[in-house]
């Protein structure tokens, strides 16, 4: 699986379509994933939703999984490009608390700047 992805000022950028979210292709995408992070050595990452028009309870335990292994390592996850549906369900789960969400991954990188 090929996970469309940028390395850019120390940061790396996922961008997963919208079969990685809701198919049996979770688990292999949240794999791949972390092997990027570790090939990276990534302390910062964003996960770029802007293909995701809604999200499910599978979607949300790869991004919950995704958190933990980065912040074992000392990392930070931020999501980027969040459609209003997809918000709404992180907000009522109440993740918005758990990912700093931006407009763009260029914004969210740009956030990583001044930490």
């Amino acid at each position: 699986m090929e996970i469309p992805h940028l390395f850019l000022n120390q940061v790396l950028v996922i961008s997963p379509n919208k079969k990685s979210f809701y198919t049996h292709e979770g688990p292999l995408f949240t794999k791949h994933s972390l092997e990027l992070i570790e090939r990276y050595k990534a302390h910062k990452v964003i996960i770029n939703l802007r293909q995701l028009s809604s999200i499910d309870s599978s979607g949300l335990f790869i991004l919950l999984h995704l958190l933990k292994q980065v912040k074992k390592k000392g990392g930070i996850i931020k999501l980027s490009n969040v459609e209003s549906e997809v918000r709404i369900i992180l907000e009522i789960v109440r993740l918005h608390k758990l990912f700093e969400i931006y407009p763009s991954h260029e914004d969210a990188i740009r956030a990583f700047r001044y930490e």
